[in-house]
């Protein structure tokens, strides 16, 4: 009750993140107990505290066998991860790109909905687009047990989508698909993608979650293509963005 001010601040924001029986810790009091403790710190990635300005780095504190308690609950099933890797542009058209990033974005949209799951952020995973590193390498880098990466080839109104969930800690697929469809059912496509990625993770989804997973801000595909292209360019080409923009609203005034 004596802690007070900003250390103490973001102390009582990060302990609702750890585990049942276990503790997080910021980047600072990390760097300050590496190697003096009997155990390892994972980082969890940048998160957002309430009151806290800007991100916060947090390390979950993995305590080795010799440490641990002995006590009479189970065990917790540890937190499942997942990083998605900006899908690979395989048309024709190096512009289709912008379609492939937007899939990647979607889905990790729908994803970071699921409660029980942990997800990467999308700047930390698309730091990692075009990597030549191997999927176990980007599950070290990104601290996650499993990464979904996929590709997408359009022609026309006809798209194929690969991907493939890989289980970075025994470096092996969990599963993988294969869609080609027509362009309109992209929404679809997402919508499967997330659905099967749960299943293979074995995650229970509650009814509210999958409202929020299923739902999207418009069915038209031209809507939905000016809107993932304008996301592309906006930050480097304002004007276009907004031009782009206002074309979504004049094509789906709902979006």
């Amino acid at each position: 009750d004596d802690l007070l001010g900003h250390g103490g601040n973001v102390a009582a924001r990060i302990e609702p993140l750890a585990e049942p029986g276990g503790g997080c810790v910021s980047e600072d009091v990390a760097k300050q107990v590496k190697g003096r403790i009997n155990g390892e710190l994972r980082s969890i990635g940048e998160k957002r505290l309430k009151g806290i300005e800007g991100g916060v780095i947090v390390y979950q504190i993995v305590l080795s066998s010799k440490t641990e308690t002995v006590s009479s609950k189970p065990q917790q099933k540890a937190t499942p991860s997942v990083a998605v890797l900006p899908f690979a542009n395989l048309s024709q058209e190096a512009e289709n790109e912008y379609f492939g990033d937007g899939l990647t974005e979607e889905i990790l949209w729908a994803l970071s909905k699921i409660r029980t799951l942990r997800v990467v952020s999308r700047t930390s995973c698309f730091a990692l687009k075009g990597t030549t590193k191997s999927i176990k390498e980007v599950g070290q880098i990104l601290a996650v047990d499993h990464v979904l990466e996929g590709s997408v080839r359009r022609s026309g109104n006809r798209i194929r989508v690969a991907v493939q969930l890989v289980d970075t800690v025994r470096d092996r697929p969990l599963w993988s698909e294969r869609f080609d469809r027509e362009l309109e059912d992209i929404f679809a496509i997402q919508e499967e993608i997330t659905q099967n990625i749960t299943d293979a993770l074995q995650i229970a989804i509650s009814e509210a979650e999958m409202g929020a997973i299923t739902s999207v801000p418009t069915r038209n595909i031209k809507a939905y293509e000016a809107y993932v292209r304008a996301s592309a360019i906006a930050w480097i080409q304002p004007t276009q963005g907004v031009s782009l923009l206002q074309e979504v609203v004049r094509i789906d005034p709902d979006f």
